[in-house]
């Protein structure tokens, strides 16, 4: 708000914040709970205040050890050994470190439609390099 801000202004920006603030307020949990509750509102990831990953509550390197201790507490149950490799974080972090041949539309999609710059960028490159995934994405460049 400016220096010359009028008193309503002052009053209904302060009562929007407040009305946000008590909904994560009222839950009976814990106060490290309440603000990944409040990350996730804003669209960030919960353990480090990254953008998350459209669909998803953690940033590409968070979702990326989050399946990999998935995967540890899985294989001494199962005895599973091989890994899933068309799974969106196994195609979303290759296209981080700039493999994007792995990308399938509905990524590039939701990429597009995300708020944070950086998502956008990496779809308009995926775009430009795989002139295949132009039909399906409604919102071309």
């Amino acid at each position: 708000m400016g220096l010359y801000a009028s008193n309503w202004q002052k009053t209904f920006f302060r009562n929007v914040k407040k009305r946000i603030v008590e909904q994560v307020i009222e839950l009976s949990v814990s106060r490290q709970r309440k603000w990944q509750l409040r990350q996730t509102q804003k669209g960030l990831c919960q353990k480090c205040s990254k953008p998350a990953v459209p669909e998803s509550v953690y940033c590409g390197g968070h979702m990326v050890d989050n399946r990999e201790a998935a995967r540890r507490r899985y294989q001494p149950k199962r005895g599973r050994t091989r890994q899933h490799r068309g799974t969106k974080s196994h195609r979303l972090a290759a296209a981080a470190q700039g493999d994007l041949r792995q990308l399938l539309p509905s990524d590039v999609e939701k990429l597009l439609a995300s708020r944070y710059a950086e998502h956008r960028e990496l779809a308009k490159r995926a775009l430009n390099e795989r002139p295949e995934l132009q039909p399906y994405a409604r919102w071309a460049v």
